[in-house]
């Protein structure tokens, strides 16, 4: 028979009750112990008579293996729990019922004497029912009597209308209906994730409060020690608030070689004792590293909080406090690759424990780094800076800080601290295309922030472009300061400044797109992928492309105007006479004179150039658009596939960058006119 995982009851005040004094619930060591201040205790009272709902209470049937969560409550005065015994947990509601149970059972808590907080039965206030003051038993009853019913008390009041409010308050608090979730048939991962689901006074609990709980003794505090020994400095150096959880995972990472949840729970109190001096030098080696090494400036600019447990595992396997040379450049592609694969997106523990692996294959075997990225330059474009969680969103803005951006005017290095700095989202700061242009042209605020829209501008600089179009203020810059300053200036922050940039239309959406390209060339590179197109594929993608693109054209004029449309529709825009040249050429060398080429439309679209294409669609846009989705999107890419397909055919030497630009055109017209080009490795 299935067993319920979760079952809810309706519980009186008298069963819970019970259920704490005879031991049976239980105060776990993750929740911090105090009761409330008297008035909260007075308002709980009150609203139970007043038949207000008060929140649900959740308890965790926990198996006796994890009793060593219990934590002792000496002044509840219930027994000690015994090895072996089941137990309920409470998951979320520990402050009333503790508050409840001083009331009713009377104790004395820090020289609170809670046999104090009575019950008016004839208040002058209706909203004062619920006092602090010495009970007389005739018109102040202390509420322990009320819910104990003590029948000398009850029989010795004044009046009857006395009774009868002792009697209606006793029966209000007695029986009030208390909702009570129960999860059973749950190990410490299900459980872990219901409670950090649960907000408790408004804090969600999470896995540090469980570990550090758990692990607790007179002598060591790991809540403490990882305030002092690491979030401390770390905040003191500016770096900003840690996750305390990464901390946790760091030392299951080292005890165990695993960081899976249950692997968290098992560690203990000597255990961690015994290896927590050097793990704190780890961590704070791991910071190090990322700050000198990947330009993580702030914490708020990690990618993935689990980084750096994996960082600081590595100091700790390999028993260094540098990394080692042949290790460097494995460790910072691990980063990115971590980064804009979104590795840590799910099953993040599993992954993490996966990477330690690889780092214990790294220092023992010398193994690179093999996650794979699968990222296109479109995820970029639909990202936005507001999305302060997204490893993509992050990982840009640490690229860009890694490349030490330059300040527009004077070239000097734009440091990224300051008030300036601490929110990259602020309306008037950092953007390319200034907020108040963009929105001149119609553009709505969201998209303003999209992430190629960003970039590490300083706040003279911010104030000086104010809302100016991107033509005019980039101009001025090239004007004042010189090609070599702007373009070296421009290429620190990966802006597109070519004569075919978007910048120069004030084209935002050209712009961004082109600047996504740009990004995703830098991270392919950082993750070591090779953009260079295989020797033996060249030429072959080059055919492809150019028979793709006259299979197009004729297709399209044909279903237009008939397969007569050479005359009226392509003629007019090219060189007839160097055309008649090629054809010539050509029968002279197969030995021919005459052949379809000189008629058949198709086979003369044969012996055009590149860029006659682009001058025929140009011209006849309104048979393309429904294939080509931007005509300046079809130029650029006819412009740097053109300028590859030359160096192929005459085989010139050719840069990372044109082979960068002609794979990304090759790709868009793969994309655009569905062509497979998977033979090609594409």
């Amino acid at each position: 028979m299935k067993i319920e995982k979760i079952k809810v009851d309706r519980m009186s005040l008298a069963s819970l009750m019970n259920d704490m004094f005879q031991g049976r619930i239980r105060v776990p060591r993750f929740q911090r112990v105090f009761v409330w201040e008297r008035k909260r205790i007075q308002e709980l009272l009150d609203s139970m008579y007043k038949e207000y709902p008060i929140g649900t209470i959740f308890l965790w049937n926990s198996p006796p293996k994890y009793n060593h969560l219990i934590r002792t409550v000496d002044y509840l005065g219930v027994p000690q729990p015994k090895d072996g015994a089941n137990y309920s947990l409470i998951v979320d509601g520990q402050q009333r019922l503790t508050s409840l149970f001083a009331v009713v059972y009377g104790r004395t808590i820090e020289g609170e004497d809670y046999r104090k907080i009575v019950f008016d039965l004839t208040p002058r206030d209706l909203s004062k029912r619920f006092l602090y003051r010495e009970p007389d038993n005739r018109r102040w009853i202390s509420v322990k009597t009320v819910i104990d019913r003590d029948f000398q008390i009850y029989n010795n009041l004044p009046s009857d209308e006395h009774r009868e409010q002792y009697q209606h308050c006793a029966n209000l608090l007695a029986n009030y209906p208390f909702s009570v979730v129960t999860v059973d048939e749950m190990d410490i991962d299900d459980a872990i994730e219901i409670f950090e689901r649960i907000n408790r006074s408004g804090k969600p609990l999470n896995r540090f409060d469980l570990i550090t709980a758990s692990i607790l003794s007179d002598d060591f505090d790991l809540r403490e020690k990882t305030q002092s020994d690491i979030v401390e400095p770390l905040e003191q150096i500016g770096f900003g608030t840690i996750e305390e959880t990464s901390v946790v995972q760091s030392l299951a990472l080292v005890i165990k070689g695993r960081t899976e949840s249950s692997t968290q729970m098992e560690l203990t109190n000597n255990e961690v004792k015994e290896v927590w001096e050097r793990v704190a030098d780890c961590f704070l080696h791991a910071v190090h590293f990322v700050r000198e090494n990947l330009a993580v400036t702030r914490v708020d600019m990690l990618p993935y909080d689990g980084i750096l447990p994996i960082l600081a595992y590595y100091f700790f396997y390999a028993k260094t406090n540098e990394v080692l040379g042949e290790h460097r450049e494995q460790l910072e592609r691990w980063f990115w690759c971590v980064a804009f694969s979104e590795r840590y997106s799910a099953a993040s523990q599993t992954r993490m424990t996966e990477d330690a692996l690889w780092i214990r294959e790294l220092i023992d075997e010398g193994k690179k780094c093999e996650i794979p990225v699968n990222l296109i330059a479109e995820a970029f474009w639909q990202s936005s800076m507001k999305y302060t969680t997204s490893a993509i969103r992050n990982g840009v803005v640490c690229l860009l800080n890694s490349l030490r951006p330059l300040h527009f005017l004077n070239g000097t290095h734009t440091y990224v601290r300051g008030d300036h700095f601490e929110s990259f989202v602020v309306a008037d700061n950092h953007h390319v295309f200034p907020v108040g242009f963009l929105k001149r042209e119609g553009y709505k605020t969201v998209e303003v922030h999209k992430l190629p829209n960003f970039a590490f501008i300083a706040p003279d600089v911010d104030r000086w472009i104010a809302n100016r179009a991107p033509s005019e203020y980039m101009e001025e810059i090239r004007e004042r300061y010189g090609q070599e300053h702007f373009d070296r200036v421009m290429y620190s922050h990966l802006i597109p400044t070519d004569e075919h940039s978007g910048i120069w239309s004030n084209n935002y959406e050209r712009f961004g797109r082109q600047r996504a390209e740009l990004f995703l060339a830098e991270v392919r590179k950082r993750c070591g992928i090779s953009d260079r197109l295989a020797d033996e594929y060249r030429d072959p993608l080059v055919n492809a492309i150019e028979v793709g693109l006259r299979d197009s054209i004729h297709i399209q004029l044909g279903n237009q105007y008939g397969f007569d449309y050479w005359g009226k529709h392509v003629s007019r825009h090219v060189n007839e006479q160097q055309l008649e040249q090629r054809i010539d050429e050509h029968f002279r060398r197969i030995g021919r004179i005459s052949g379809p080429e000189r008629s058949d439309p198709r086979q003369k679209l044969n012996f055009l150039l590149v860029l006659d294409y682009l001058k025929i669609v140009e011209n006849n846009w309104n048979c393309f658009s429904s294939i080509f989705d931007n005509l300046s999107d079809f130029r650029r890419a006819v412009d740097d596939f053109n300028t590859f397909r030359n160096a192929v055919k005459h085989n010139r030497s050719i840069d990372a960058t044109i082979e960068h630009r002609a794979k990304a055109a090759i790709i868009w017209f793969s994309r655009q006119m569905d062509l497979d080009l998977t033979a090609f490795g594409l």
